[in-house]
């Protein structure tokens, strides 16, 4: 009769992020894990597990080891696991580090998976610095992308995701927008969710990238946004900030030629709850970091690498547009 199981990692399983190392044992006082060789602690012993009480005559045998799998290098490896320095169970399992290394800090990103968990349902994935994963965080049923064209792609909960010069640092912005935000101009304008921010959209005129939006906060600073929605919700393109006395052309022609880096985000139909759990924007750090333009490399390598459209001038116009439909004075 079996006294023991390691169910986590499974035989030939894939492995990363903060995890389990878990299963069940009859009578173990202690269990200890050892992966290729070397100790990584002792489990709890004693969590409850009802599916064992046919075969251990009690429920209080499951053991669980929190571990950090990033920790790992990426490939293979081997576990075994010994209760009361007796070997019960051992699996060879696969790693590969989720952010690139043992702990990402600072990334955020979210992303649509269609059809799951059914056929007709949508998953929302974010990033979660904690669990070093993406986590579900939404399900909703039916599309959650806008299936119109023009402006209209843009109804629905959107959130902006953008670094600044070459920092780690995430900021975030997220609206609401509907027929509701349309005005006579063909642009959506309303208020952000979580701070003292205006924002604009309109359409650039060109194939691709199709949208600009511009945010004035209260004192004038301007971030502009160039960028495209794909069919499953997601945005990507380029993003510039803009100091109040900066010019609304100065501003367009820099996030056209020399943007300040990249923006991604989503555009989906989940609840603006959902959205409020996103991390709130750092002003101060956004206004510090543009004062260091002189550090602009990668990431404003890899915005000029997104923008390969022509001509260039209708959309600094667009831009411009979008920046006096908040009615600022620029």
């Amino acid at each position: 009769m079996a006294q023991g199981s390691l169910e986590n990692p499974a035989v030939n399983a894939t492995e990363s992020g903060i995890g389990i190392l878990s299963g069940w044992h009859c009578t173990a006082s202690r269990v200890e894990a050892f992966i290729d060789g070397k100790s990584v602690g002792f489990a709890y012993v004693g969590s409850e597990r009802g599916d064992t009480v046919g075969v251990c005559g009690k429920s209080s045998t499951g053991y669980a080891l929190l571990l950090n799998f990033n920790e790992l290098p990426r490939g293979s490896h081997n576990v075994q696991v010994f209760a009361n320095g007796i070997k019960f169970g051992e699996a060879n399992f696969n790693t590969t580090q989720s952010g690139g290394k043992a702990f990402l800090t600072g990334a955020a990103k979210q992303v649509i998976v269609s059809d799951f968990p059914t056929a007709g349902s949508n998953a929302t994935l974010t990033w979660s610095q904690s669990k070093q994963s993406f986590v579900v965080t939404s399900v909703s049923t039916g599309t959650t992308t806008p299936t119109t064209t023009g402006i209209a792609k843009l109804y629905g909960n959107v959130v902006f995701n953008y670094r600044f010069n070459n920092t780690t640092t995430i900021y975030t912005d997220r609206v609401s927008f509907s027929a509701a935000n349309l005005n006579s101009s063909g642009n959506l304008t309303s208020s952000l969710s979580n701070r003292s921010a205006g924002i604009a959209c309109t359409r650039t005129g060109s194939v691709s990238p199709e949208f600009t939006c511009a945010i004035v906060d209260s004192v004038g600073d301007t971030d502009v946004f160039l960028f495209d929605v794909s069919s499953t919700g997601a945005i990507s393109g380029t993003y510039e900030f803009c100091l109040s006395g900066v010019s609304s052309q100065s501003c367009a022609s820099d996030l056209v030629y020399t943007p300040d880096g990249v923006v991604t985000g989503t555009v989906s139909r989940s609840t603006v709850a959902a959205l409020s759990a996103l991390p709130a924007r750092d002003e101060n750090s956004a206004i510090s970091a543009n004062k260091e333009k002189d550090k602009l490399s990668t990431l404003r390598a890899e915005g000029n690498a997104i923008i390969t459209h022509s001509p260039a001038p209708e959309m600094v116009k667009a831009i411009e547009q979008a920046i006096k439909a908040l009615g600022t004075s620029r």
